[in-house]
């Protein structure tokens, strides 16, 4: 009994002195590939991204349509979580709320509108890349060849605006998206495009990432102006033509980055793109899917996936487009 006390005293000083343990990280924070279910309507892709600063989380979400804006109030325990996604012009109004639970790597959760709307929602951590070696490009596809045969409409039940007359595919009234025939992952891409007075078109990289189309001539560079990821990469500049001249535009997609000496640096969604000759984005990111982005159709992020042409917003020409993918 007498070695009893000093052992019990002994104990407590350790614990008092011991680190508190740690608590594990929030399984939200990180960034989600997105399946939207809505009740009775088709599914379609979006994504969200929750990341830690010290005790703040912060994150974005891109919905359907519009672009990814950030997403406030967040509450994230170790396997729930729950945000909200308000104007992006008052980050403190009212917004749509998000709430889920992640379990085996998965989510699962629901998307509850201003107006009570529901829709479920799955995700998947965005998948990784498994590029191991520097692209060897193959030789260029003209992708004109076959005429408008190389390409189907998205959706068959809307309006086929599109055809190809000289050499040039011109979209003659607003109706459905365009889509390639083919498919690629690493690719290097060249068109013309020749945007209308107030036109709108846009090209989307796997049927994922749109660069935008747009009569932008004279106004500042923007994420939503001509050569912009649409709302998530601002070119460094806007050398845009006037409307009804013909433009120029060159991509590069790539799915890692290397070095000079041939070592990959970063597993990603590279973007780079000259517009009318001039560099507007060197290696960008897209951190995931633009709006209106062919979503469960293609399958995980990892496919390939084809070029589509938007149409649904009126006249718009395009020739001379060719593609170089990997071999």
């Amino acid at each position: 009994m007498e070695r009893t006390v000093p052992i019990v005293i002994a104990l407590v000083l350790l614990a008092a002195c011991a680190p508190p343990a740690e608590v594990p990280p929030a399984a939200v924070i990180g960034r989600w590939d997105v399946t939207m279910q809505p009740d009775g309507g088709r599914p379609y892709a979006s994504w969200f991204e929750v990341v830690q600063a010290g005790d703040s989380l912060s994150g974005r979400w891109q919905p359907g349509g519009g672009h990814a804006t950030p997403i406030v109030r967040i509450i994230a325990a170790a396997d729930s979580f729950a945000f909200e996604r308000p104007p992006e012009n008052d980050l403190a109004a009212p917004g749509i709320r998000f709430s889920g639970r992640v379990a085996n790597g998965q989510v699962t959760g629901t998307m509850t509108e201003l107006d009570g709307t529901v829709t479920a929602f799955t995700a998947a951590p965005t998948p990784p890349l498994v590029r191991t070696e520097p692209p060897v490009w193959g030789e260029p596809i003209d992708l004109l060849a076959k005429g408008i045969d190389g390409w189907h409409l998205q959706d068959p039940e809307t309006t086929q605006g599109w055809r190809v007359v000289d050499g040039v595919l011109e979209n003659t009234e607003p109706g459905g998206n365009l889509v390639s025939n083919g498919t690629w992952m690493d690719f290097k891409l060249e068109l013309e495009v020749n945007v209308p007075p107030g036109g709108n078109s846009g090209i989307y990289l796997r049927g994922r990432h749109e660069v935008q189309v747009l009569d932008s001539y004279g106004k500042p560079a923007g994420s939503r102006e001509m050569g912009g990821i649409y709302g998530q990469v601002t070119p460094t500049e806007n050398p845009a033509k006037p409307a009804g001249e013909w433009q120029s535009l060159d991509v590069v997609f790539k799915t890692a980055r290397f070095d000079a000496s041939g070592k990959k640096t970063a597993n990603a969604r590279f973007v780079k793109v000259c517009l009318n000759d001039v560099l507007i984005h060197k290696n960008v990111e897209c951190k995931g899917v633009t709006r209106g982005a062919i979503g469960g159709d293609l399958g995980p992020d990892v496919a390939a996936g084809p070029l589509r042409l938007q149409g649904d917003h009126g006249p718009v020409a395009y020739r001379n487009i060719k593609i170089r993918p990997l071999p």
